[in-house]
């Protein structure tokens, strides 16, 4: 009895939200069948296949998940503004203009600093080629345990400062980094010596593609690396603009 009430109020919810958006009126015919499949008869006739139940549960839980990753940023966020920098985890369009970014069939090795509640990693995990390697920075202990606890098999570092420690003993430079990191609002000293750290372990033509809520940071990036293209994210709380860093080759771009 239970699942079956759990069942119509989350139809219901559904159905308010597809007759809101103009896909179903409210004197469609409609019915679920003993498979829990919602079907509809539109005016204009033909009975066409809506959603499942299991797809709608697994819609449930991803928003319930993205909702409580929203309320752990915010709690991070309130007690220590400086390492966070955000009120919300990054947006589905933030990630999608951040990954664009990346060209994934020719990146074996990539790092991401200040990863949060884990949105790009989750999507670097899901893009990166099973041969790949991936090196994770969250200095927020809850954050990284959040993240730890998603990917057992992705180790979470503190600082990344200490990238080129961690990278001593790899042969190969990194292809990327993709940061989050609040470079304007962090000290001075330690955004150079973040950057510094990037310089070091990127290798020459490799990108930092970062995201950041003004234009503060465009000439600092200028000044270290070879090219700096900049897009901008409305669909982000708050806007964002994404920068495209590429570092020099030898020779070819400086």
């Amino acid at each position: 009895m239970k699942t079956s009430v759990s069942r119509e109020h989350i139809y219901h919810k559904y159905l308010q939200e597809i007759i809101r958006r103009g896909r179903l009126k409210e004197n469609d015919f409609w019915r679920i069948n003993r498979a829990g499949i919602l079907y509809f008869r539109s005016s204009h006739g033909g009975c066409q296949l809506i959603v499942s139940y299991k797809q709608l549960r697994k819609q449930s839980k991803m928003l319930r998940s993205r909702v409580n990753e929203g309320v752990v940023f915010l709690r991070r966020f309130v007690g220590a503004p400086r390492q966070v920098g955000s009120v919300m985890p990054s947006s589905p369009y933030l990630t999608r203009a951040m990954m664009d970014k990346i060209e994934w069939n020719d990146v074996q090795s990539i790092a991401e600093l200040g990863a949060g509640t884990g949105v790009f990693t989750r999507a670097i995990v899901q893009k990166l080629k099973q041969s790949g390697h991936l090196l994770v920075f969250e200095i927020d202990p809850t954050l990284k345990a959040m993240i730890e606890a998603e990917h057992p098999g992705v180790t979470v570092y503190g600082d990344a400062r200490e990238l080129p420690r961690i990278m001593s003993g790899n042969t190969r430079q990194l292809d990327c980094v993709v940061s989050s990191l609040p470079f304007a609002v962090l000290p001075p000293r330690m955004t150079a010596s973040i950057l510094d750290a990037i310089d070091k372990t990127l290798k020459p033509g490799g990108k930092l593609i970062a995201y950041q809520y003004s234009k503060h940071m465009k000439p600092y990036f200028e000044k270290r690396f070879a090219r700096v293209e900049i897009s901008f994210v409305l669909r982000n709380v708050p806007p964002a603009f994404v920068y495209e860093c590429t570092k020099a080759i030898e020779g070819v771009m400086k």
